[in-house]
């Protein structure tokens, strides 16, 4: 989901977790990234449409994608 939501915007958009920063629309390196609930993870975004994108990513994690 995260991935699919990054798509959706122009802006690069990266998720970092110890050190490493993965390209959000990469499905395998989220997946390889070994996020656990309760991980600490930086959102950074450039482009034109950067704050719109991490909100919206922001959204999706605060909400649990979904499945609560």
């Amino acid at each position: 989901m995260l991935a699919k939501t990054a798509r959706k915007f122009a802006a690069k958009i990266t998720v970092g977790k110890d050190g490493s920063d993965i390209d959000a629309r990469s499905v395998l390196g989220l997946l390889t990234m070994g996020a656990r609930r309760g991980s600490l993870l930086r959102l950074r975004a450039e482009g034109s449409d950067a704050e719109e994108a991490v909100a919206a990513l922001e959204r999706l994690i605060l909400d649990k994608f979904g499945e609560e």
